[in-house]
């Protein structure tokens, strides 16, 4: 049986996947992502998300061989952040660089964007990997004007350096005016990238049905 995991320690990612209830387990990168930088924004999302996959992958693939492991994962990892005037916002520094960030962000649109990477590894005292999955889904996320009391009161209340832009989706309900496109994806999980990928794998049981 494949086993799923999360190369992610991200709550929110850890949330979303849990709605599809299908098990899982949580093995976090080592990568040092912040030092990973593309092109352009999509492509240092698309970068990290596919360097975080293959560390967990490389990993996991040495633990195995070494134990003499039979077996097969599917390696789920992503990347988010927000854009505005071509510039990737990612998680604040401190107090002072969210402040900066939701002044901002305070009564404009910007993109939201995460990238997936999904690798496939089995093995069998080799190794074989697959990509079977390198995209990202996009969101617009439209602010409100905000105050400096809403962001002070804001930031007093929620763990704001865990979350890319500064920002959470649920905890800044009262923030946002508008949302086009995906939600999970401002979470941090586009499920419409992945369920058609859990489905693929028979990953969904089918509800048992009673007999008349």
């Amino acid at each position: 049986m494949i086993k799923v995991i999360l190369a992610s320690a991200s709550l929110g990612r850890k949330k979303m996947l849990s709605y599809l209830n299908v098990p899982f387990n949580i093995i976090s990168s080592t990568v040092e992502e912040e030092k990973i930088i593309g092109k352009d924004p999509l492509d240092t999302l698309t970068l990290r998300a596919r360097l975080k996959a293959e560390n967990v992958s490389d990993r996991l693939a040495r633990a195995a061989l070494t134990k003499g492991s039979v077996t097969s994962y599917l390696i789920l990892s992503a990347d988010s952040g927000a854009i505005l005037d071509r510039q990737l916002i990612g998680k604040p520094k401190d107090r002072s660089d969210a402040v900066k960030i939701l002044t901002q962000l305070s009564g404009c649109t910007h993109l939201f964007a995460t990238a997936v990477y999904i690798i496939k590894i089995d093995i069998n005292k080799s190794i074989s990997k697959e990509v079977i999955q390198e995209g990202f889904a996009e969101s617009l996320v439209t602010f409100r004007k905000l105050s400096r009391q809403d962001i002070s009161s804001y930031l007093s209340l929620t763990d704001y350096t865990r979350y890319a832009g500064s920002y959470a989706l649920v905890s800044a309900q009262d923030f946002i005016t508008n949302i086009k496109g995906s939600t999970s994806n401002v979470i941090g999980l586009p499920l419409e990238i992945i369920i058609p990928i859990f489905k693929k794998y028979n990953f969904f049981k089918p509800k048992s049905t009673k007999s008349q």
